[in-house]
């Protein structure tokens, strides 16, 4: 039929304003990946639109954000965005919900209906139907079922199940669901320590094992946090066998300090030294950043706001933006003030930035 599929470069995948111009560039009617790139293409756009003829925006492998749809539809009016979900151990998709009008009392955008030919569960511990609003388990029937796990009787046999009434073979997901007065089925998420971040799915004791394998770890806890889905994020909890404190060493990698510091003189400089921001082989390239004071009315405000241009920047307004991390000093003050909290006065705040060539004056890309 003529038709193509268009993927980013490997070093700008995750560059939305390279996705914009392959759009553009291929006429592009079709978009497919996890709601998190959509997102980062919208925002990247603001209000700007894109000449291309989307007409199908397929989204899956996370929840997407109930805000989403409408602001895809506002940069391309006669698009359908679509949310998709489903295993790879049935083909990849076996539901789908079409986003049209968004209710903001929804908790999440419905996980939706079956597709054609492929069946969907909301079952028990039993394997009984479950009634509306009462969550169970999600399995999917089919003709996309997989015949089974690779050499891996067991494990095939622990999910693919025969449905207890009609026999059909079903595949028992991990996930947990129940069903709308509607007749469409809201996801809720994982049954077990299995979890999405960004749509990527990770096993939380693959993590865990791996840090048992350090000798001063005793035990360990992964878990995923952040009471917002859309943002959450993986931290480890460790137990050691020794009571340690971590510094970076001047090499850049870590060392372990045994005990607390409890002379006075020598926490202060634990505090000066800065352990906590990260040190680079090559420190011979130094630029002095002329930061002059805001007046004080500019400073109250505070107000963020964005400003893209396509000329290239002074170094000067390069200076100003990093002007809130610079220390202010007092003359009643020993020590300098920041703009901004931490715990024992460490401050372990470090800023990265990457420039593209010819974007700013005076400073080479880098």
């Amino acid at each position: 039929a003529g038709g193509a599929i268009v993927m980013p470069v490997e070093e700008s995948r995750r560059d939305p304003s390279h996705w914009a111009d392959l759009m553009q560039k291929n006429r592009v009617t079709l978009w497919n990946t996890v709601p998190a790139l959509m997102q980062m293409l919208v925002e990247y756009q603001g209000e700007n639109s894109l000449e291309t003829p989307l007409r199908l925006v397929l989204m899956s492998g996370y929840w997407i954000p109930l805000d989403l749809p409408d602001r895809i539809r506002q940069l391309w009016p006669a698009a359908a965005p679509i949310s998709l979900g489903g295993a790879t151990e049935a083909s990849v998709w076996s539901i789908f919900y079409p986003i049209r009008e968004v209710d903001p009392a929804w908790p999440s955008i419905p996980y939706g209906r079956a597709l054609t030919n492929q069946t969907f569960y909301v079952l028990n511990d039993v394997m009984e139907p479950c009634p509306v609003w009462v969550p169970g388990q999600l399995y999917i029937g089919g003709i996309g079922l997989a015949l089974g796990y690779w050499k891996d009787k067991e494990k095939t046999e622990a999910a693919f199940l025969p449905h207890p009434q009609t026999g059909e073979r079903l595949y028992r997901t991990g996930d947990l669901g129940r069903w709308l007065p509607d007749g469409n089925i809201e996801f809720l998420g994982r049954e077990d320590f299995q979890v999405k971040i960004q749509g990527n799915r990770i096993e939380l004791g693959e993590i865990e094992s791996q840090l048992l394998k350090h000798p001063d770890v005793r035990e360990t806890v992964v878990a995923a946090v952040g009471e917002d889905r859309h943002n959450r994020q993986l931290v480890a909890y460790v137990v050691s066998d020794k009571a340690s404190a971590y510094a970076d060493d001047e090499a850049g990698g870590l060392r372990v300090m045994h005990g607390e510091i409890t002379d006075p003189t020598e926490r202060m400089q634990f505090k000066l030294h800065q352990h906590g921001i990260r040190q680079f082989e090559n420190r011979r390239t130094k630029i002095a950043l002329s930061c002059s004071e805001p007046e004080d009315n500019v400073y109250l405000a505070r107000q963020s706001y964005r400003d893209f241009t396509e000329e290239a920047i002074p170094l000067e307004k390069l200076a100003r933006l990093f002007n809130c991390l610079t220390p202010r000093l007092f003359p009643e003050g020993i020590l300098p003030k920041y703009r901004y909290g931490s715990a024992g006065s460490l401050y372990p705040i470090q800023a990265y930035i990457y420039v593209k060539p010819s974007r700013v004056e005076g400073l080479a890309g880098g």
